[in-house]
């Protein structure tokens, strides 16, 4: 009875946002109220992080083989729900200008993504790690339509990431069904066991294993599965962008988790992969960044090259796990803060321009030249656009400075020098677009500065940002309250 009672308040989150769905699905039918539906999303997400802060006492809880809670999948989980709760908030402004009958579903596509988080968070088992793949990949084709909405060009793009998405679903999903073939068990703790046994991998595994991280590849935008991914951020609505951006955090996640809880991350073939694609993907990202005039293009090979370094965590998780978990937990939520700050100053600029039809071409609002003399315009907007942009290119007193130092930490304890220099070189690259870009919003521009635009509408927005900066600086001079809170991460295997 005691584990019965255990059972169903780890699962009270998942059941809170499942009832909030039907709730959004009752408002699209009745009243189509684009304000009842973003204030149910946000309740249904508070009670749902409210609830997960229940589980702290009774961890570690075994749901089935399938679903197990530690902390990891609380501190993820909570990372990613307030994730998708604030991406909430502020795409309220952006959705008013959608047509009405199509604004509802948006929250909607959020709220079915946050069960798959959840799942993916707390997985223990292959196929848990399936179905909540496909939970987030089917509701990122719902948010990605919205595109349509703000650049017609986008449908073609559209339509092959999901064949593509589609595909890399079949290879991951062959590659578990290949280790079950072998291996008779998908429980990630039965992996453990049998693999442990073996002194060296079976062609069979190797193959397996090389399907799945093809198949997760291509969801984490590794080179060289990430073709697609810089047309479809370039044709993208800053808001998508960052729905992608928190489920392909979720993605990785579970990768580590995968890894962690099989020991396949022990074995040298495979780790030596991993910092093949990450190396490649760290220098190919950051120097296709340099030559881009796109801002959001910039920001997709960006996402290549972070993506890559953290690639680098997956390799020496077993080797070194405490500073691996710091380095991962530090890096990610730098990164996240960043981009969701650039994003939504993106979205404000851009829905300004077009909204006041002070632009010819909505393309040009994503151009660097555009943003020439911003300073001059809005010097706040342009001052937390600065610290974000900081933070990415790794400059001290800023939080992503610490997830740098950290990561390049990992290389020098496991003795891959190398690798090092990778990071330093992809880092030294990174740091010249993103200075550059800060350079020119405070380029005077005689002709833009005519234009003053007001931010009333966005406060919200403003108030958010404003907050994210703060934790960069402050937690980048003074890191030891999240340090220390990342050293209680384990797993239930550790």
């Amino acid at each position: 009875m005691i584990k019965l009672s255990q059972e169903l308040i780890a699962l009270l989150p998942i059941f809170i946002i499942g009832f909030t769905i039907l709730i959004i699905l009752l408002n699209i039918i009745w009243t189509k109220n684009h304000t009842i539906s973003m204030y149910i999303t946000n309740i249904g997400l508070n009670l749902a992080l409210y609830f997960i802060k229940y589980q702290n006492n009774k961890i570690p809880i075994y749901i089935t083989p399938l679903i197990s809670i530690d902390t990891f999948s609380i501190f993820y989980t909570n990372l990613i729900l307030l994730g998708n709760l604030i991406n909430s908030v502020l795409s309220y402004t952006w959705l008013k200008s959608v047509p009405n009958n199509q604004k509802n579903e948006f929250y909607l596509f959020i709220l079915i993504a946050s069960i798959g988080n959840i799942i993916l968070c707390s997985a223990e088992h292959c196929i848990t790690m399936f179905v909540g793949i496909e939970l987030i990949s089917l509701s990122l084709f719902g948010i990605i339509g919205y595109n349509i909405l703000y650049n017609k060009e986008s449908l073609k793009i559209i339509i092959n990431y999901i064949i593509l998405s589609m595909i890399s679903s079949s290879f991951f999903l062959f590659g578990i069904a290949l280790i079950y073939a072998y291996i008779g068990e998908l429980s990630f703790c039965k992996i453990k066991e049998l693999l442990n046994n073996s002194i060296v991998y079976s062609n069979i595994i190797l193959i397996a294993l090389s399907m799945i991280i093809a198949g997760l590849g291509f969801k984490l935008s590794l080179v060289p599965f990430h073709l697609i991914i810089p047309k479809l951020y370039q044709t993208s609505h800053p808001q998508t962008i960052i729905f992608l951006l928190l489920n392909k955090t979720t993605i990785f996640l579970t990768t580590l988790r995968f890894l962690l809880q099989t020991s396949i991350a022990q074995n040298k073939n495979f780790c030596t992969l991993l910092i093949v694609l990450s190396s490649i993907s760290i220098i190919l990202g950051t120097c296709m960044a340099l030559k881009q005039d796109n801002i959001k293009k910039l920001l997709s090979y960006s996402s290549i090259s972070n993506f890559g370094y953290l690639t680098i965590g997956l390799t020496t998780i077993k080797q070194n796990y405490s500073l691996t978990m710091e380095a991962i937990g530090i890096y990610l939520i730098s990164y996240l803060l960043a981009n969701i700050g650039i994003l939504n100053i993106i979205d404000i600029i851009t829905h300004i321009y077009s909204k006041k039809k002070l632009c010819t071409n909505k393309i040009k609002t994503n151009s660097l030249s555009f943003y020439k003399g911003l300073f001059w315009k809005h010097p706040y907007i342009s001052l937390l656009l600065t610290i974000f942009l900081l933070s990415l290119a790794g400059i001290p007193m800023t939080l992503g400075f610490v997830g740098k130092i950290y990561i390049m930490t990992l290389g020098i304890h496991n003795k891959i020098y190398w690798l090092n220099i990778i990071i330093i070189i992809g880092n030294t690259i990174s740091i010249i677009y993103y200075i550059y870009i800060i350079t020119i919003l405070f380029i005077p521009n005689s002709i833009n500065n005519k234009t003053k635009f007001h931010l009333n509408q966005y406060y919200k927005n403003i108030i958010i940002l404003t907050l994210f900066t703060l934790c960069i600086i402050i937690l980048g001079i003074y890191p030891k309250p999240l340090i220390t809170i990342l050293k209680t991460i384990k797993t239930i295997e550790i």
